[in-house]
C-alpha cells in the first residue's frame, strides 16, 4: 500500500525559501482541510483555492513576522502608492490574470511532482 501523503500542516520557516515538498504538503492540506476534498474529487475551482490559501498562508506569516520585528525594534514605516498604478482598469486585469495563470501552472507542477 503506497504511502498517503503527509497532510500535517507545515512549517514555512520566515525568511526561508519554501521547498517544493513543503508547497505540496501545504497545497494538499488546504485542499482536504480547507476546501474538503480530496485530489481526485476536487474542481479545478478547489485546486485554484487550495493553492490561494497556501500563497495567502505564507505571504501571512511573513507579514507577522514583519510587523513583530518593526513592533520589537520600533521601527516606522513610510508608505507611497503611485496614482499611475490605479489609473488603469485594463491594467488590473492583466495583472490579475497573469497570477492566475501563474498559480496555475505552479499548481500543476505541485500536483505532478
Amino acid at each position: 500500500m503506497p504511502d498517503s501523503p503527509d497532510l500535517s500542516r507545515p512549517s514555512m520557516a520566515n525568511g526561508d525559501a519554501v521547498q517544493p515538498d513543503t508547497l505540496r504538503r501545504s497545497f494538499l492540506h488546504n485542499l482536504l482541510h480547507v476546501q474538503g476534498k480530496i485530489p481526485a474529487l476536487a474542481t479545478p475551482s478547489d485546486f485554484y483555492l487550495a493553492l490561494a490559501h497556501t500563497v495567502r498562508n505564507g505571504l501571512l506569516r511573513r507579514w507577522i513576522s514583519t510587523a513583530e520585528t518593526y513592533r520589537r525594534e520600533r521601527s516606522r514605516t513610510v508608505a507611497y502608492l503611485s496614482a499611475e498604478f490605479l489609473s488603469s482598469e485594463s491594467r488590473y486585469g492583466s495583472i490579475e490574470n497573469t497570477m492566475y495563470y501563474r498559480l496555475i501552472g505552479c499548481m500543476d507542477r505541485v500536483l505532478l511532482s
